[in-house]
């Protein structure tokens, strides 16, 4: 996943993936459909962006501010696209799922 990711960016940014941008990451993998849809809506420019930010206020518990750091770190670093995740971010996604059924069986 790396190396599809942004390596400088991610080399630069010193917690580019923690439990908060993954989370973010994982909400917005679990629940696709409903990001398509905000991210496909025809409307002003940044206000798809907020529609992004009250979408994944509702699925986890971290403040605005939290998110839209975290939203700026996804991108920064290439796991966050303008309409989705990178293919990056669905395998560093799809591997920790993979990991943690292997753990759990």
């Amino acid at each position: 996943a790396v190396e599809m990711a942004k390596v400088q960016e991610l080399l630069s940014t010193k917690f580019a993936i923690t439990p908060t941008t993954f989370n973010i990451l994982l909400a917005i993998y679990n629940n696709k459909e409903d990001f398509d849809r905000v991210w496909r809506e025809k409307s002003e420019i940044g206000a798809h962006k907020e529609n992004e930010i009250i979408l994944l206020a509702k699925l986890l518990p971290l403040t605005v501010d939290e998110i839209k750091k975290s939203l700026v770190i996804l991108r920064n670093v290439g796991l966050l696209g303008k309409k989705g995740l990178t293919d990056a971010a669905i395998k560093l996604v799809e591997s920790y799922l993979t990991l943690w059924k292997g753990i759990n069986t």
